[in-house]
């Protein structure tokens, strides 16, 4: 019976209506069983996890993952600027592209930062806890736990 679900991949596999900001190495929390908003059937979606039965995003806690992130971004940010430099002092010209890419890695810095703030202080591991408890009441509905289980995933078995 739940085997027949098939799996999305930006679209609904049985209309092809397109799943809004899909971008499929994103990791999200929630239950990856889905309902299309235009033909209403269900599908799986493997970019939410239930933390129950998948636990957190391998790295979602890691300091280390973010400074690395944000000296990728500092590399990006500076081979921009520099291009940008010299563009405008050799050829008295420029390009906007640069200037995107400036901005976009000074963002992406910031929300490094702000996401290493929220590790530090525990905000991150209380909404983590908060969406484990959401995750625990989906899984205490019995249906729904044993769809997950004929889905592959290895549910725990005090839902089952």
């Amino acid at each position: 019976m739940y085997k027949n679900i098939l799996r999305a991949e930006g679209n609904c596999p049985y209309c092809g209506a397109k799943i809004l900001f899909y971008y499929d190495k994103e990791w999200r929390y929630g239950s990856p069983v889905r309902n299309c908003k235009k033909c209403g059937k269900k599908y799986v979606d493997e970019r939410y996890h239930e933390i129950v039965v998948e636990g957190i995003e391998p790295g979602a806690l890691s300091i280390k993952r973010n400074g690395i992130g944000m000296l990728i971004m500092l590399g990006i940010f500076l081979v921009s600027f520099l291009i940008h430099f010299y563009q405008v002092n050799q050829k008295s010209t420029y390009d906007l592209t640069f200037c995107a890419f400036m901005v976009i890695a000074l963002l992406g810095i910031l929300l490094f930062v702000i996401d290493s703030i929220r590790i530090l202080t525990g905000t991150k591991v209380k909404k983590l806890e908060r969406l484990r408890e959401q995750s625990v009441k989906r899984l205490q509905n019995w249906s729904y736990a044993k769809e997950l289980e004929a889905l592959g995933y290895p549910v725990p078995e005090e839902y089952l």
